[in-house]
């Protein structure tokens, strides 16, 4: 889900910065280390909207040559919650289920988590789910879906992206009907 937050941050800025563009330096400072960044109750940071000119005139610290300025701003913010429906692109697909992606957010959807429906065969370009009732609904590399994640989890650490740190979720497929109309909907996968 985005969320539009009102956002606070300490801003440390070097003496060689002082002067009449001090602001433009201040406005990259928050952007480069706030976009990207997992912001505890408010999810990731997307995108810097606006800055406020209440800006704190900045308070020159003892024993440095540097200035701490405090700036509010407008962000979009995005953090995937429990029960909550997604458009993903599938990106990899094994005999236990498949990988998919919505943004930064990436989604595991176990086999156990397919409706009963879909049946893989890995002898089809990689593996592909292909729904035995409807031939023309298949789960495939690069095709959308509907998922519904049943749990996330914010990770760090080895094997991950380390500027942004990974949102991963766990889907479901049961329960939603997955139609061709749904594949025309969503219009960023490929032609069927």
């Amino acid at each position: 889900m985005f969320f539009k937050v009102l956002l606070y941050q300490n801003i440390f800025i070097p003496a060689r910065f002082f002067g009449g563009n001090i602001e433009n330096q201040i406005l990259k400072n928050v952007i480069g280390i706030t976009e990207g960044k997992k912001i505890s109750p408010f999810g990731t940071v997307i995108i810097v909207l606006a800055f406020f000119p209440t800006m704190s005139l900045g308070k020159i610290l003892p024993g440095s040559s540097s200035a701490l300025f405090r700036i509010s701003y407008d962000a979009i913010t995005f953090r995937a919650m429990k029960g909550e429906i997604l458009n993903v692109i599938v990106t990899q697909i094994t005999k236990f289920g498949f990988f998919a992606e919505a943004g930064l957010l990436e989604v595991f959807v176990s086999k156990e988590l397919v409706p009963v429906d879909y049946i893989y065969d890995e002898n089809f370009q990689g593996g592909v789910w292909f729904n035995h009732k409807n031939l023309g609904l298949s789960i495939r590399i690069g095709y959308p879906l509907k998922i519904r994640i049943v749990g996330v989890r914010n990770t760090r650490g080895l094997g991950t992206r380390i500027s942004i740190g990974s949102i991963q979720a766990i889907g479901t497929m049961s329960g939603l009907i997955q139609t061709l109309e749904n594949y025309n909907k969503i219009n960023y996968g490929p032609e069927t």
